[in-house]
């Protein structure tokens, strides 16, 4: 007979691994955004996804999550990493997000990661033990900006979701750069 065999993880140990390597890999732009692999700049390999024409901070980069995988009430660890090159913005702050349903039907928000990234400088959103609220379903991961300021494209590279616990390497949280008077010589 046909049976139904468990999903596995890939030789990583990853759920799932998008490289943008020639490929969107199932992630959509939200609201008015568009998304495309490019090669201008990358954290990892020779592209990464551009996050363009936004009209809102909420427009960015989503990604349906499997149900044959990510189950809610479940710890799974997710990590993506961002980058902006253009604009006036010194700094950008980042929120990796999860949409879904809930049991009473409504779209809900909860927030995976959060940080902020210089001009130029990637940045990691990661969560190693991020769980999935009870009675979610019809999920999408996605990243967005919190200023309203601040609608320039950006990049994103190496998004992956893995088993909880799981540590994945990406460039960290690059420390903002603070002026101190009187350190200028």
């Amino acid at each position: 007979g046909f049976t139904i065999s468990e999903p596995e993880p890939d030789s990583d140990g990853y759920w799932f691994h998008s490289t943008f390597e020639g490929s969107e890999d199932s992630w959509v732009g939200r609201g008015a955004a568009t998304v495309l692999t490019s090669g201008r700049t990358n954290f990892a390999g020779k592209e990464a996804l551009l996050v363009q024409d936004r009209t809102a901070s909420w427009n960015g980069a989503a990604r349906p999550l499997e149900t044959r995988i990510f189950k809610d009430g479940e710890e799974y660890s997710f990590s993506v990493n961002v980058c902006y090159l253009d604009g006036d913005a010194d700094t950008a702050e980042y929120k990796f997000t999860l949409q879904y349903q809930g049991s009473d039907g409504e779209a809900h928000y909860d927030q995976i990661a959060i940080g902020t990234a210089p001009k130029g400088e990637w940045l990691q959103l990661a969560n190693t033990n991020y769980k999935i609220p009870s009675g979610a379903s019809d999920m999408q991961i996605y990243v967005e900006t919190t200023d309203e300021e601040n609608l320039g494209n950006f990049y994103i590279d190496e998004a992956i979701g893995a088993p909880a616990g799981t540590v994945i390497a990406g460039p960290g949280q690059p420390k903002v750069r603070q002026v101190i008077l009187g350190d200028l010589n």
